[in-house]
């Protein structure tokens, strides 16, 4: 249940652009929120990471049901894509060295990572209520 609501708290800040673009109105209260959308990102980078470590139960899941595997694989792939677009900007800061060659090659790349974004955005959220749908009703 709380990767869900995590998922769904991804999908909110993945899918930034479009929500303000519907609602002008709470831009000030997610202009707010949106510096701490690295926490998000490293928070999805352990549920990765621990996917990965359960890797064998993904392999079980697809034998058994393969739209629960489908799903399942779905939200890995969702994780990882959003805690790289999340954190890419402290992995510039204090991974890579910002020289000013580099900086246009960053920037480049941080627009084909925001076109990216959206959709595994919208993935993490359907993922998120699917979840939430099966642990109450299971």
């Amino acid at each position: 249940m709380v990767i869900s609501i995590i998922l769904i708290i991804a999908w909110l800040f993945a899918c930034y652009g479009l929500i303000v673009a519907n609602m002008p109105t709470i831009k000030d209260e997610f202009d707010k929120v949106i510096p701490l959308q690295w926490v998000i990102g490293l928070i999805l980078l352990i549920m990765w990471l621990w996917d990965l470590l359960l890797l064998k139960n993904l392999i079980t899941l697809f034998s058994n049901s393969w739209i629960l595997g489908l799903i399942q694989l779905a939200g890995t792939l969702s994780k990882f894509v959003l805690w790289f677009v999340f954190t890419y900007w402290l992995l510039v800061k204090y991974v890579f060295t910002a020289k000013t060659d580099t900086k246009e090659k960053i920037t480049s790349t941080y627009k084909t990572l925001v076109i990216v974004q959206v959709p595994f955005g919208i993935i993490a959220i359907i993922v998120g209520i699917i979840g939430i749908v099966f642990n109450i009703m299971y």
